[in-house]
């Protein structure tokens, strides 16, 4: 992958290129960012830029055989690291056993998310990590002498799913082997290992800006004008939820919204345990999109309730829904709706039963609706 293909963080790019020129590139980087920002094309673009034959000033020429190898991911002196889940027959996982998976998986898309991946290796939705076999595996390889680069680099991908395994690799990520660059490509600063975090240079990704997504989706998935503009805005920084929208018929995220809130609105039980048994069923990438979306339209109800004359940024045939809708509710209610939607994406993040979350917060909204209409 080149430089050139990773949307956004133009000055990143310029101080990683400038810095490895100048010999200056620390042996151990952390790509950090909340998901869907990059991270890890911006690994895999520095791994193909060290390696290629021909680098140009700003980016690599993507067409020497080093370049096609790092770009398919098979070049012998770029490892790859990522979460596993124990197979049936019990011997503890480690990435080779995935690796042709995971391939494909990133290919297919650069701006992959965990529960995407571990969805296509899991059919429950088992939790992945990174275990002690791993990093021992990782140890031999990085041990052995380059094959045809004079650089190996492992790209470990989250490594927030290391846990107490990864003290194993501290003096290897504090005295590698000469010409030996770890990647680490993180998204949730606070599980990782303090004293691997003391062992890297973390640079910190902000989100892409709007208009950057917006010509991603224009120019690489060939989305209509009007949609990229209204998916842009919906994604809030995040290229895989971008995508993913793209991938929604009719952006069905706004219309199961809207159902939920006229069955939340009415107060019919019956009609909530149908809705969350069907949204529980699907995917937990798929329900924290939602909520997280579900945060965007009560950010535009805010807006739309406070600012005159206010435009809303989803698609037009939404914007009666957002107006009516910011009539029942006032600055306090959204500030409670949204800290419950906060913490129902954290906890199904983090395994909790996504039926019962769902039911529960339903529960809180319809009493909080139903509060203001008897006020």
């Amino acid at each position: 992958m080149k430089f050139k293909d990773v949307v956004g963080h133009k000055e990143v790019k310029r101080r990683l290129i400038s810095d490895f020129r100048k010999g200056r590139l620390p042996h151990a980087i952390m790509f950090l960012s909340e998901g869907g920002s990059g991270e890890l094309p911006l690994a895999l673009s520095l791994a193909q830029y060290m390696n290629c034959e021909d680098p140009h000033e700003d980016d690599s020429c993507g067409e020497c055989a080093s370049c096609v190898k790092v770009s398919k991911m098979i070049h012998p002196d770029v490892h790859y690291t990522f979460p596993t889940i124990s197979k049936s027959s019990g011997k503890p996982p480690v990435s080779s056993d995935y690796l042709e998976q995971f391939r494909s998986a990133v290919l297919n898309d650069h701006y992959l998310s965990y529960y995407e991946w571990i969805g296509q290796i899991s059919q429950d939705q088992k939790q992945g990590n990174i275990t002690r076999e791993e990093c021992r595996e990782i140890a031999s390889k990085l041990g052995l002498k380059s094959f045809e680069s004079p650089f190996k680099i492992l790209v470990m991908w989250l490594p927030e799913y290391l846990g107490t395994a990864g003290n194993s690799l501290l003096k290897l990520i504090e005295e590698p082997p000469d010409n030996t660059y770890f990647f680490l490509v993180a998204n949730d600063y606070d599980r990782i290992l303090n004293t691997i975090l003391s062992r890297t240079r973390l640079v910190k990704l902000q989100k892409p800006e709007r208009k950057d997504i917006e010509q991603y989706l224009l120019n690489v998935k060939e989305a209509d004008p009007q949609l990229a503009e209204n998916v842009a805005y919906i994604a809030n920084g995040n290229i895989n939820k971008a995508t993913a929208y793209l991938e929604l018929e009719d952006h069905d995220l706004t219309d199961r919204f809207r159902t939920w809130m006229l069955y939340c609105y009415s107060g019919k039980i019956d009609e909530l345990l149908r809705w969350t048994a069907e949204m529980g069923a699907e995917s937990r990438d798929y329900i924290q999109q939602f909520l997280e979306h579900s945060l965007l339209v009560l950010r535009e109800c805010m807006a739309s309730r406070f600012i005159p004359e206010y435009m809303v940024l989803l698609p037009e045939k939404y914007g009666d829904f957002v107006f009516k809708f910011a009539e029942k509710i006032d600055e306090y209610m959204i500030g409670q709706v949204a800290g419950w939607f906060s913490e129902s994406i954290y906890y199904i993040g983090r395994n909790a039963n996504a039926k019962i979350a769902l039911f529960d917060l339903s529960l809180k909204i319809k009493d909080e609706l139903r509060k203001e209409r008897v006020a």
